[in-house]
């Protein structure tokens, strides 16, 4: 079965909610009306509805190179993203072969360098 992923962020920003609560998440409008509840499967939060269903009776797969999957699975780990697919968590996508492995991805790069180091003790002043 394929798989839709939402942006939370871009979600809220247009005026949309969600409500995370037990093992679901409810979508909602500016006016507080439902307009879909999602469930958790296999870790994820899956939207189960025609589309997808339909998508996955095409049996297509995307071969993607490991560069690819990163980006567009918001920059996880090469080890999660093989992780991912070994498990079955990221269905209609298959690993190129001829690149399985990545070099340092640039914006990875620049986000290590501009957060902090967290401390591991409080310095109290």
């Amino acid at each position: 079965m394929g798989a839709t992923l939402i942006s939370i962020s871009r979600l809220t920003h247009t005026g949309y909610a969600a409500l995370f609560c037990g093992d679901s998440c409810r979508i909602l409008d500016a006016k507080n009306k439902t307009l879909g509840e999602v469930t958790i499967s296999r870790g994820s939060y899956c939207i189960k509805n025609e589309l997808t269903t339909c998508a996955a009776a095409t049996n297509t797969l995307k071969v993607l190179t490991m560069e690819d999957l990163h980006r567009q699975m918001a920059h996880v780990t090469p080890s999660a993203i093989c992780e991912m697919l070994v498990k079955g968590m990221a269905e209609g996508v298959k690993l190129d072969p001829n690149h399985t492995t990545m070099g340092q991805c640039k914006s990875c790069k620049y986000a290590k360098a501009t957060c902090k180091p967290i401390g591991k003790e409080c310095n109290p002043k």
